[in-house]
């Protein structure tokens, strides 16, 4: 079983078992979703990369209400350079089932953690394409597209899906969508309305393990038997 992933080009997109929506809003896939909050993110990024990174974090956690992303080497999210990548991003969901020893197992709060519950993810951007795309545009700059960038994959991350078309009303729009869609009302980072709203909505009913670095989970390990 491969990860689910999602990439972001500039131009086309494939995107595996999701299909585009048309839509002012990207949406969400129902599963997999993560159970614990918050999030914890690293990277492998330097110089104005990292302030863009926690540009396209800090906007997350202004649109949204639902989940906390913060930095801290015990990471769920991590997000590195790879310009042998050919898409701008590239997000890769990982599920407990099967990629993690939890697979399949009861935790102490009887949450089964199989194959709808997230275990990590990875986000990878070619800087490289970002550059040559971002000199087409002359009004942004290779730090304001890394940044949208950034944030696109972050809503992947999220469990968002990619919004084809173009913005038809910049007040209800979405960094979700592909190729120049954000070049159209000029924002870089993740919208309230739409954004904010996937992720709200896609997280109401979500069972939340509280993580911090005293207790990792106080819901106890993955061993109360198979699910």
């Amino acid at each position: 079983m491969s990860p689910a992933s999602r990439l972001f080009a500039a131009i086309s997109i494939v995107v595996a078992g999701a299909p585009l929506m048309s839509a002012q809003c990207s949406g969400y896939d129902s599963v997999p979703l993560w159970i614990w909050n918050p999030l914890f993110y690293q990277s492998s990024l330097s110089g104005t990369q990292i302030t863009d990174l926690a540009a396209s974090v800090s906007g997350w956690n202004n649109a949204q209400t639902a989940l906390t992303i913060s930095t801290n080497p015990y990471d769920d999210i991590d997000v590195s350079v790879d310009n042998s990548i050919t898409d701008l991003g590239d997000t890769y969901i990982y599920p407990m089932a099967p990629y993690t020893g939890c697979a399949n197992q009861y935790d102490g709060c009887g949450v089964c953690r199989n194959s709808n519950v997230i275990a990590y993810v990875d986000i990878k951007v070619s800087t490289t394409l970002i550059a040559t795309e971002a000199a087409a545009y002359t009004s942004w700059t290779a730090d304001q597209r890394l940044t949208s960038v950034l944030s696109h994959e972050l809503g992947h991350a999220l469990n968002l899906k990619d919004l084809g078309g173009s913005p038809t009303n910049c007040l209800q729009t979405s960094i979700m969508y592909l190729g120049n869609g954000a070049y159209t009302c000029n924002f870089i980072v993740a919208q309230s309305y739409c954004d904010g709203g996937d992720v709200n909505a896609a997280y109401s009913d979500a069972y939340f393990e509280d993580w911090d670095l005293d207790d990792p989970d106080f819901c106890g390990y993955c061993n109360q038997g198979a699910c």
